[in-house]
């Protein structure tokens, strides 16, 4: 007998952040695909090697065809504004819609997507009041701010929080070094040029570096002139990762803001206290939900990262302990199996 089917169909990015909606899913016999429909960035990715051309292609097709299928649940992912939504309403009009987000700006001043219209502001409250059944907000901040420009009603929310899917074993008997890593995108928002510097400074500190990005060849000159930095490259898949996290005592987040972008979550967060890191993290709206500051990690300001990390060296390792501890707990509970029930209201 065919399964039946939910559709996510967002702009572009991990299909990672449905972990826990994958594993609801199957509990209750469906199965989930994911598409994405932002096509021109999308195009250019393939160009460059980055994107499979046969992903772009099923991406064309499913969108073709998504108005001739039977109806049925489709998760939709889309920054706010966007002036897609206009079309994306049209093609899903007939199916059973779900808003899933992460953004914690909804007052037009800080999207990716600027205020194009009046009518375009109507359509997005049109689209968020009426027209999808549920919304999942990724953190108590993003519900809060669609709350707040009155974009739905907070029955119409539930919070979401990503998900790892595999399980962590973290070691409790892990002793204090001085050990850092570092997991991301190697770009200027990533704070790893400041990182770099600090660590040149410190050779009594070791940093692990994984990841990849317009940074990379920066990355490679301080590892040829510092002994204390180490780079791994891109590591794919959390099972890869496990080990590197593990062998760490700290996990470093020095997010930047810009006029369009701040750290919305913060995965490596999960991923590391859930394997023994205790974080080191700037003071965005997803590391402050996740990181209790000087409980299970520590949150500094932007620019003010070295402060953490000097906080983290002069920590006796009775302190870390403790403070490890609480950030395995913490970690632990991020687990898909633990989330997959917060996407229940989509089979209600």
């Amino acid at each position: 007998m065919r399964k039946n089917v939910i559709y996510v169909l967002h702009e572009y990015g991990a299909n990672s952040h449905y972990n826990a909606l994958v594993v609801l899913a199957k509990q209750k016999d469906y199965e989930v695909k994911f598409y994405e429909f932002s096509l021109y960035t999308l195009l250019k990715q393939t160009l460059k090697g980055k994107y499979k051309i046969s992903k772009w292609i099923a991406n064309i097709f499913f969108l073709l065809r998504i108005s001739f299928i039977k109806p049925t649940k489709i998760v939709i992912g889309i920054a706010p504004f966007n002036p897609m939504l206009k079309v994306m309403m049209f093609l899903l009009k007939k199916h059973e819609v779900y808003y899933h987000t992460s953004y914690t700006h909804w007052d037009g001043k800080m999207s990716a997507y600027p205020v194009q219209s009046e009518k375009n502001l109507k359509r997005w409250k049109y689209f968020t009041t009426n027209y999808v059944k549920h919304i999942f907000a990724v953190s108590q901040k993003t519900k809060n701010e669609i709350v707040s420009n009155e974009y739905a009603t907070p029955d119409k929310i539930s919070i979401v929080n990503h998900s790892f899917n595999i399980p962590i074993c973290a070691s409790y008997n892990h002793l204090k070094d001085n050990t850092f890593i570092f997991v991301g995108r190697l770009e200027e928002i990533k704070g790893i040029d400041e990182i770099l510097t600090i660590f040149s400074k410190k050779p009594y500190a070791n940093l692990i570096i994984v990841g990849s990005g317009s940074k990379e060849d920066i990355v490679k000159e301080y590892v040829k002139t510092y002994k204390n930095i180490t780079y791994k490259g891109y590591v794919k898949g959390l099972k890869n990762l496990i080990p590197l996290y593990s062998n760490a005592s700290f996990l470093i987040m020095n997010s930047h803001k810009t006029n369009s972008w701040e750290e919305l979550f913060g995965i490596a967060i999960i991923e590391g206290m859930a394997c023994g890191c205790v974080p080191i993290a700037t003071d965005h709206p997803g590391p402050k939900e996740i990181v209790t500051s000087d409980i299970n990690g520590i949150i500094c300001k932007e620019g003010e990262i070295e402060r953490g990390i000097e906080k983290a060296i002069a920590m006796s390792n009775g302190n870390y302990q403790k403070m490890r501890i609480l950030s395995i707990q913490c970690g632990q509970n991020y687990s898909s199996e633990n989330m997959a029930q917060k996407w229940q209201n989509i089979f209600t």
